[in-house]
Order: C-alpha cells, then structure tokens, then sequence
C-alpha cells in the first residue's frame, strides 16, 4: 500500500500521494514554499510567513515577486482569503534568506497607459485624469497638456498661449486663464502692460487714500467724510468743516450741532461776509 503524507500549514492541511520521496518533495515545494522564509508585515509590523501561492489580478504567484514595488525590491502576501487572493496591505518584503524569489528579469515600457491594479479599478479619479498606483497608494495626475486638480477634473491649459500683457502671470482656473500683475505692479494684466506701483510709497496724506490710473499715475483723495488736501491731511467733515463763514471769520458749534460765524479776534465786520482788521485809532477819531 502506498504511503500517504499529509502536509499541515497555516492554512489547513493538504495530502500528498506521491510515488516516491523525490516526488513527496517536489509537492512540498510547489505547495508550500520552503516554510522558513519569513517576513516584516507593514500592516500590523509582526513578523509573518509568506502565503503561497497567492493571486493578485488575476496572476497566481509561487515566489516572492517584484511586481508594483517602488524599489523593485521582493516581496510576498502575509494574508489572503479563502480563493488565496492577496489581501491589500498584508504584505512584506523577502529579505531573508531561504525566501523563494522570481528571476530577476529587465522589461522595457513603450506606452503611457497606468499599470492596471486593484486599487486602481475600485477608485475614481477626477474628470480626464490618470490612476497610477503600486498596490499600496493611488495617485491621481493631469495627462500632459491639462491641468487642474487630479482628484476632481483636469482640463486643457488655457495659459498656453499666454494670453496676458507684460509683467503678468497666467493661470488656468476653472477652464480659464486668469492674469495677474506680478508682485508690486499694478495694472490691467489682460491687455495693458503692469507698472510699477506708484502708491507704494503711500505718498498721500492723512486720513487720504492713493488711487492710481491706468498710466501709472497716483492721485490722491481723502476718504469719505473727510476733507482738506489729501496730500497732507484731512479732517473730518463737520457742520463748520469746509468753514461757511466769511473772511477771517470763525465757525463755532453751538449745542453740538447748530453752527454760528464771529469774526477772529481783532477783527470786525459782519461775519457771514467778511471781517476787517479792527481799527483803535479810527474808532477814537469817530468817536471825537
């Protein structure tokens, strides 16, 4: 009768039938790997031991592989399910000897197309944008000629041809091209050229704002509720602000609110008018 072997490992158990003890560990080989390549798990950080074979799209793999790894270095599933398909983020690079590994082979990529994977087919990047991932992470990018943001739409750059004036940058936003003066020039970036700011020294003075045409040439105008020369100061506007009185006359507020004119001292006259320099030699003579 011939003798019957039963292999256990983590994963239950399978019987052996072969005819002679080559063939006994020929099976061994082919179905479980050499039981001592053992490797780092970056899920849980324990150490675990390679499950083989184990499927990843669709591929059944009896070796360590160096497929989507970014350093092309080895590695192995530490988890798979009941159908020995990989399950994603259970995994470890073979480093240590006696780990089974696939030849080392030099492949040469003549097409753009991402690398299909199954992170990949389970998420969704933005509108036109590229998948890439190496089983771990996705990345999502703009195909040369778009931009925008990957995760959500990439569409055609707008800045290409530039369409701004002189002293100006483009960017494409929302599936338009935005021009903006460079930093410390003002101006129209669409058409005209950007200058220099001529505010900036703020030549204005207080209480006064500095506006600038499209020359390259600054004004200045005292704020709302405020007046006088704004390219000294200006004072807020009051019922005696801008003076309603005459000449060398004086505006007084009475109660706060209700204005009055008298003439300044050493004057005279009639103050809604005007007021003259008073007299002591004319006003004894009249009296005499």
């Amino acid at each position: 009768m011939e003798r019957m072997f039963r292999l256990v490992t983590g994963r239950g158990y399978f019987v052996v039938e072969p005819p002679t003890f080559e063939l006994y560990l020929k099976k061994i080989e082919t179905i479980f790997y050499l039981p001592g390549c053992m490797v780092v798990d970056k899920k849980s950080g324990e150490s675990k031991q390679c499950q083989f074979p184990f499927v990843l799209s669709g591929q059944t793999y009896n070796r360590c592989t160096r497929i989507l790894d970014d350093a092309s270095q080895p590695w192995c599933s530490t988890k798979v399910d009941s159908d020995g398909n990989h399950l994603t983020g259970n995994w470890g690079h073979c480093t240590r000897p006696g780990c089974p590994l696939e030849p080392t082979t030099t492949t040469t990529t003549t097409t753009t197309t991402p690398p299909p994977s199954d992170l990949c087919s389970s998420f969704d990047c933005g509108d036109q944008a590229e998948c890439y991932s190496n089983e771990r992470v996705v990345v999502c990018r703009c195909p040369n000629g778009l931009v925008g943001d990957p995760y959500t739409k990439c569409y055609f750059d707008m800045c290409q041809p530039n369409p701004c004036g002189r002293l100006a940058t483009c960017s494409s936003e929302d599936e338009k091209a935005v021009c903006k003066c460079l930093d410390g020039y003002v101006g129209n970036p669409y058409s005209e050229r950007c200058y220099v700011n001529p505010c900036n020294p703020d030549p204005c003075g207080t209480n006064a704002q500095c506006l600038y045409n499209n020359r390259g040439q600054a004004t200045c105008e005292c704020l709302d509720g405020y007046g006088g020369n704004p390219k000294h100061f200006c004072q807020e506007l009051t019922p005696c602000f801008p003076n309603p009185c005459g000449e060398n006359a004086d505006c007084i507020l009475r109660n706060r609110r209700v204005p009055t004119c008298q003439c300044s001292r050493g004057f005279t006259g009639d103050p809604i008018t005007q007021c003259k320099l008073y007299s002591l030699s004319k006003t004894i003579r009249e009296h005499w």
